[in-house]
């Protein structure tokens, strides 16, 4: 296949804008056409938050006071709740974009989007804004539905302010996550069937996250890992927000409370906005790396 058949981006502002609105049509009728998935992207992380909650109850009636001396998290099933809707969030991000490929590959219309004369971040900012919107809305609700049932002082106790703040954390962690999947689902050229390496990545970004744990108990290898991640500091800076544990920085020694969520949300910024540089510039590489030989067109 030669690259003249790849044509530049010809569209101006408003075309990209329509784009965007058409891409976000599109997954909304999917949506709609297998709302059975998204009713369990809902219950899933309530499912999983179920195992450990239920451990611990089962371990020793207060077990929620051993828990508080290790995270700083006076109530302990609203810490995990959090934390598995987060990473239910997450892990939504590396399957909407890390299959994204493979999708259109397996369709067969992977080289029919290549060739339209529309710019890749412009496909990948329609596909992202759609699953921001999803996963905000689904988040909200398994979090209600969990602190509602699990923790409801907790629940009543959060303000406007707390909410709009993390839902901005929220974003902040997002978009590097979208960068990072990307450049995962770009394997999929080489090796047809990336499922098994995200399902396995999805474990690995619960662990590193401390989506069950405080990050400090990991060992200094795996913390050093963890904080390479965007979705690291954005869960435990929620939880910080809305539970008032310690910032990131305070966990590990080096602030106190006050300053540690400034400089948290500034490491958050500065590592989000390296991973999504990263993963986009990668992505268009290795695509138009890909229309060199038939690496689009067989799957």
């Amino acid at each position: 296949m030669h690259n003249e058949v790849f044509l530049p981006s010809k569209t101006t502002f408003r075309g990209n804008i329509t784009i965007v609105k058409s891409i976000v049509k599109q997954q909304l009728a999917v949506l709609r056409a297998y709302w059975g998935a998204s009713l369990m992207s809902i219950l899933i992380p309530l499912m999983f938050v179920l195992i450990p909650i239920m451990i611990g109850r089962s371990v020793s009636p207060n077990y929620e006071q051993n828990f508080q001396q290790n995270t700083g998290a006076t109530d302990a099933e609203a810490y995990l709740v959090i934390g598995a809707v987060f990473w239910a969030m997450m892990v939504g991000i590396l399957w909407d974009f890390g299959t994204y490929l493979r999708e259109e590959q397996f369709q067969g219309t992977l080289e029919s989007v290549m060739v339209t004369p529309v710019s890749r971040y412009v496909l990948a900012l329609g596909r992202g804004l759609f699953s921001l919107t999803f996963g905000l809305v689904s988040s909200f609700i398994s979090i209600t539905i969990g602190l509602l049932i699990f923790s409801p002082d907790v629940l009543f106790s959060f303000t406007f302010v707390r909410i709009m703040t993390v839902f901005l954390l929220i974003i902040v962690s997002y978009f590097p996550m979208i960068g990072m999947s990307l450049l995962v689902g770009t394997l999929v050229i080489k090796f047809k069937d990336i499922e098994s390496v995200i399902n396995l990545l999805q474990w690995v970004l619960g662990t590193l996250m401390g989506v069950f744990f405080s990050i400090a108990a990991l060992p200094w290898g795996f913390r050093v890992v963890a904080l390479l991640f965007p979705p690291t500091w954005g869960l435990n800076d929620a939880r910080a927000i809305l539970l008032s544990t310690p910032p990131v920085v305070v966990m590990l020694g080096f602030s106190n409370y006050t300053q540690g969520l400034l400089l948290d949300t500034a490491i958050t910024l500065a590592i989000g906005i390296f991973w999504s540089l990263v993963g986009f510039f990668l992505f268009i590489r290795i695509l138009e790396h890909a229309k060199k030989g038939s690496g689009l067109g067989e799957y």
